[in-house]
């Protein structure tokens, strides 16, 4: 079962009134952020402190951002993916098996790129102080945009990948979801680092060393949702009980611009949860929220976890 969402258009699934908006705030943000009053950030985090002891435990919503300090870009900043790979090409099925059939070379050094950025990752102190907030029971789970697993490899233990997993691959035709192991991801990584392979020889080894199924023989493909893929039926029913059963939300590193996932916060909210964002400049989020911290979320995340453990 699946849902359809278009990740590429922005105000999918909104109301007039909050489409319009967004497209207000869009065409603002960037004229009005210099002019946000400087705030005193222990006073701010303190009050963050507050609200998570009386009302959590939180549920989080976190984007890129979180794992920028891991080696991995955002896909749409200056030294993202997608300035060298457009993802009018790169960015969904047709366009891949496009760009494979016309231009090889881009295709594996897109591969190369991205196979590379993944397994060379590791969890930063935002993954690492989310961990440690759910083993101290102050965060019952997170919902995350990223597919890198590093919440995961820092020890969460609840998260849900509305938009996949890049070291999961799932068979067309049984369903079956198999985990790519980096160390499988790095010798296919050595193939690809060499000359280019070609057409065919590139259409083989990738048959043959990831996109096979073990079970009935059939094709698997990249378990992650592309732009103008449908988001999991049940991934996105149970991201949507989280929020709806915590009465915070604490919302890191992403734009809040990418739909349905950013109007998650908004569902939160009318379900008369508290949010918080932290983000070190404003997004579309902002003006909705209860409480904006101006700040890194590694920094706000070190001072939340370090008041805890001197309660």
């Amino acid at each position: 079962m699946s849902l359809h969402f278009f990740l590429d258009d922005p105000t999918h699934g909104l109301t007039l009134d909050r489409r319009k908006t967004h497209r207000h705030i869009q065409r603002s943000i960037a004229l009005s952020s210099h002019n946000i009053p400087p705030k005193d950030l222990l006073t701010e985090h303190k009050e963050a402190f507050r609200i998570i002891h009386e009302r959590g435990p939180v549920c989080v919503l976190t984007g890129a951002g979180v794992s920028v300090d891991s080696g991995i870009p955002t896909f749409r900043g200056t030294d993202g993916l997608w300035r060298q790979y457009p993802p009018s090409l790169f960015g969904h099925t047709p366009g891949l098996i496009f760009t494979f059939a016309c231009f090889p070379k881009w295709f594996q050094s897109f591969l190369r790129d991205t196979i590379k950025t993944f397994v060379q990752a590791t969890p930063n102190d935002t993954h690492t102080l989310l961990a440690t907030l759910e083993q101290q029971g102050l965060l019952s789970g997170i919902i995350t945009q990223n597919v890198d697993q590093l919440h995961q490899d820092a020890g969460s233990q609840h998260v849900v990948e509305v938009h996949g997993n890049f070291f999961r691959s799932v068979c067309k035709t049984c369903k079956r979801q198999d985990t790519l192991s980096k160390d499988a991801l790095r010798a296919f990584l050595n193939e690809l680092e060499g000359q280019p392979l070609g057409r065919i020889k590139l259409f083989k080894k990738l048959k043959q060393d990831l996109f096979t199924c073990p079970s009935c023989g059939g094709a698997r493909r990249p378990d992650m949702v592309f732009f103008g893929d449908p988001l999991d039926t049940s991934t996105w029913q149970e991201a949507i009980c989280l929020v709806k059963h915590n009465k915070v939300m604490l919302v890191l590193g992403t734009s809040a611009t990418v739909y349905p996932v950013a109007e998650l916060p908004h569902i939160a909210r009318e379900a008369g949860a508290t949010l918080i964002e932290i983000n070190p400049t404003p997004t579309a989020l902002t003006p909705f929220v209860d409480l904006y911290i101006p700040d890194t979320s590694s920094r706000a995340l070190r001072l939340l976890v370090d008041d805890e453990r001197h309660c």
